[in-house]
């Protein structure tokens, strides 16, 4: 018993202390971010883009025609949306592979996909109906990633229903198309060569590759965009745009200040970023 009672409060001690350690952690980030908050700065021609839409905000759900109008009402450059595909070959915003628990995406019928509520109580948008909103936002560029776990036999299909469907719009030139499946963008890109393509490496990476397959833009995790800034001269010397991930607001200002030469990135707090966005010159090659 007396063990037990030892464990016990060693157990309950490292939970507390966990607590405190993170209360103060959150408390030291809301200090930060109220500071920054009071700091408009020049973002040398960064373009902010809004990951998912403007999702972490009330009312809105990440994915969703709703998240898409927000974003544009706070002004960012772009959004950031996932495309997959139904059992029936129709096209979604949803980012996750699975529609229900343990039931994938394009196993399911574009009926019952239909049927789904969400938490914001939006239905999962058809990606022609987001063409048709995103129509509405003439200003308001796009990036859709395409998913590389997609089931190998819907792959051809998917590539050219995208690429047929992003065409007709008509909005085709403010679109570009991202993916971690370097296979999936030489695809598109062989397919159709008047959209742009943008590869998502969280490694290291063979430029020759990406030189090969003509990607128009490289997208860096945050971390690499800090630290590998070898891998940014490297792009930018094969005249690649380089983009990155940074999820939240003060991640955003430290890269700004570490590493001015990327020129677009995804962000799940653009809302925040927005208030202190005083936009310059944007940098050539980034049109």
């Amino acid at each position: 018993m007396k063990l037990i009672n030892i464990f016990l409060g060693l157990s309950l001690l490292f939970i507390f202390s966990s607590c405190r350690k993170e209360n103060l952690m959150d408390k030291k980030e809301k200090e930060l971010v109220s500071k920054l908050l009071l700091e408009p700065r020049d973002f040398k021609g960064m373009e902010i883009y809004a990951h998912r839409g403007h999702w972490n905000t009330a009312g809105s759900y990440e994915n969703t025609l709703t998240s898409i109008r927000k974003a544009a009402n706070i002004g960012v450059h772009g959004v950031e949306l996932d495309v997959r595909i139904s059992a029936d070959s129709v096209l979604y915003l949803h980012h996750n592979p699975d529609v229900f628990e343990n039931i994938s995406f394009s196993s399911v019928s574009s009926k019952d996909i239909d049927r789904v509520i969400l938490p914001n109580d939006d239905h999962i948008p058809r990606l022609d109906a987001t063409l048709d909103l995103l129509k509405q936002y003439p200003k308001l560029k796009v990036n859709f990633e395409l998913k590389g776990d997609i089931p190998a036999k819907f792959l051809t299909i998917y590539v050219r229903r995208i690429n047929d469907l992003v065409m007709r719009s008509g909005i085709h030139e403010r679109i570009f198309f991202s993916s971690l499946s370097l296979p999936l963008l030489v695809a598109s890109k062989n397919y159709n060569a008047k959209i742009k393509t943008q590869s998502i490496n969280y490694a290291d990476f063979d430029m020759s590759k990406l030189v090969a397959a003509k990607v128009d833009m490289i997208n860096f995790s945050y971390a690499m965009s800090m630290k590998r800034s070898e891998l940014i001269q490297r792009a930018k010397e094969n005249k690649i745009v380089v983009c990155s991930g940074a999820g939240k607001f003060v991640d955003v200002m430290s890269l700004l200040d570490r590493n001015p030469d990327v020129q677009m990135i995804n962000t799940d707090e653009p809302d925040l970023v927005m208030q202190v966005y005083i936009k310059s010159d944007v940098k050539e090659g980034n049109d």
